[in-house]
């Protein structure tokens, strides 16, 4: 997955959601074991917090951009 993204004028009605879970659906049907992202300030970055991502980094170029490493891991049964 390259990007991902939703024009402001339809974030906050799930759409963003349906994407990510689809997303979710495609690593784990190809035994994806985890993957990362960079998100920063200009985009809805809570939206990883939301979805119990984890923050692994973060870098301050200046105090009005911030940009953020996230991860999330995969968990198969035995």
């Amino acid at each position: 997955m390259i990007l991902f993204m939703v024009d402001p004028r339809y974030q906050h009605q799930g759409i963003g959601t349906k994407l990510y879970e689809f997303g979710q659906m495609v690593f784990q049907n190809h035994h994806c074991h985890h993957y990362i992202l960079f998100t920063d300030t200009s985009c809805s970055y809570a939206f990883y917090d939301h979805h119990q991502m984890k923050q692994l980094a973060s870098y301050q170029r200046d105090q009005n951009f911030t940009m953020y490493l996230y991860g999330k891991e995969f968990i198969y049964g035995i």
